[in-house]
C-alpha cells in the first residue's frame, strides 16, 4: 500500500490527466466502496447509466488499467475474490481523517460531475478554499524545505513576509491553513492558505521537523483553528452549557468539540460538558445557539457570555 501522504500528493499533482479517465476511477471508486463485490457484469451495468460512459461498455481491458492505475494514484487495490471485485485499502486510511476526507471526497466530487445535467438545482456556496498554494507548500513540507511567505491578515492594511518552517497542514471549514514555525518570532503560527499573496520555496535551506510535533494535540483543547486564548483563561476550563431539546440532536450529530458529553438529558434540556480553552470561535459557536443554549458554569465563563449579550443589547438600542 501507499502512504497517506503519497496518496494525497499525487491527487494534488494530477493536472494533465484527461478529465473523463480521472472521472472514471472516481466513479469506479465510489461505487466499490459503497458496494462492495460487485462483479464485472455488475459494474457494467451501472457504469452505462452513467453520464460518463454516453452509452458504451466498460471492457475487460480498460477496466484492468483503471485498476492499475487507482494503485497507483490514490494507493487503493482492487482486489478480485470469486470474480467479485472490492476495494482493499489499509488501516490507515480507514482511521486516518485525512484519508477518510479522501474518500469521502472522491465519492462527492464523482457524484456531482456524474450528475451535470441537474447542475441548475444543485447549489454549492464559494468557498476562499486557498488551494493555489497547497500543491508547492506540501512539496516543501515533504523535503523540509524553508518558504518565505506573503501573508495578509484581515487585520493588516497590507501583507508582511515571514520567513517560516511549514509543519503541518489543516483543512477546517472548508479553509486550508499551514502551521508554520516563523523564524523571525521563533513561535508556531497559523497562516489562512486564501490569505497567501505569494510563496517561494527554499530548497537550500533544510529545516529539521521536530520529532514531537503532533499537529492534533496542537489543537486538541481548541475549536477548529482557533488558538488564541480568551483574557482571564490561561488553564482549560470545564464547561457546562443547558440545551433546549430541539437543539440536542443537532449537537449530538454535530458536536462542538471532541470532549463533548452529555452528562444530564431531560424530556426539555440535556447539559453538555465541555474540556477546553474558551476561544472567540468557540463563544461564536455558543452564541449561535442564541436563547436554546445557557452557560451554566463555570461562573467566569457564564459572566463573559452575559456581558457579550449585554453589550449586543446596547448595540440593538442604538
Amino acid at each position: 500500500m501507499i502512504h497517506m501522504s503519497v496518496i494525497f500528493a499525487n491527487i494534488i499533482v494530477i493536472t494533465v490527466m484527461a478529465q473523463n479517465q480521472f472521472y472514471r476511477y472516481l466513479w469506479l471508486v465510489r461505487h466499490l466502496l459503497h458496494q462492495p463485490g460487485l462483479t464485472l457484469n455488475e459494474i457494467n451495468e451501472l457504469w452505462k447509466d452513467s453520464e460518463f460512459s454516453r452509452g458504451v461498455e466498460l471492457s475487460r481491458s480498460t477496466f484492468n488499467r483503471d485498476k492499475l492505475a487507482i494503485g497507483d494514484i490514490f494507493g487503493l487495490d482492487i482486489e478480485c475474490k470469486d470474480n467479485h471485485y472490492i476495494l482493499a485499502y489499509d488501516e490507515e486510511i480507514k482511521k486516518n481523517t485525512l484519508g477518510q476526507w479522501l474518500l469521502d471526497s472522491f465519492s462527492a466530487q464523482e457524484v456531482l460531475i456524474d450528475s451535470k445535467s441537474l447542475h441548475n438545482r444543485i447549489m454549492i456556496d464559494p468557498v476562499p478554499s486557498g488551494a493555489l498554494y497547497l500543491k508547492e507548500i506540501i512539496e516543501a513540507m515533504k523535503h523540509n524545505y524553508a518558504l518565505t511567505l506573503l501573508h495578509q491578515r484581515y487585520s493588516s492594511n497590507k501583507p508582511k513576509s515571514s520567513f517560516v518552517y511549514p509543519y503541518a497542514l489543516r483543512l477546517s471549514k472548508q479553509r486550508w491553513y499551514l502551521l508554520a514555525k516563523c523564524v523571525e518570532k521563533g513561535m508556531v503560527l497559523i497562516y489562512s492558505l486564501d490569505r497567501i499573496r505569494d510563496l517561494k520555496i527554499h530548497k537550500d535551506k533544510i529545516f529539521t521537523m521536530p520529532e514531537d510535533f503532533d499537529v492534533e494535540a496542537f489543537f486538541y483543547d481548541f475549536i477548529g483553528v482557533d488558538t488564541e486564548k480568551c483574557k482571564g483563561f490561561d488553564t482549560l476550563q470545564t464547561i457546562d452549557i443547558k440545551v433546549r431539546k430541539d437543539q440536542v440532536k443537532y449537537l449530538i450529530d454535530l458536536p462542538l468539540h471532541h470532549s463533548q458529553q452529555e452528562i444530564e438529558k431531560t424530556e426539555a434540556y440535556s447539559i453538555f460538558r465541555y474540556q477546553l480553552f474558551p476561544t472567540y470561535e468557540f463563544i461564536k459557536d455558543v452564541c449561535a445557539m442564541r436563547e436554546a443554549a445557557v452557560v451554566l458554569k463555570p461562573q467566569s465563563f457564564r459572566t463573559m457570555i452575559i456581558r457579550i449579550i449585554n453589550l449586543m443589547n446596547i448595540n440593538y438600542q442604538k
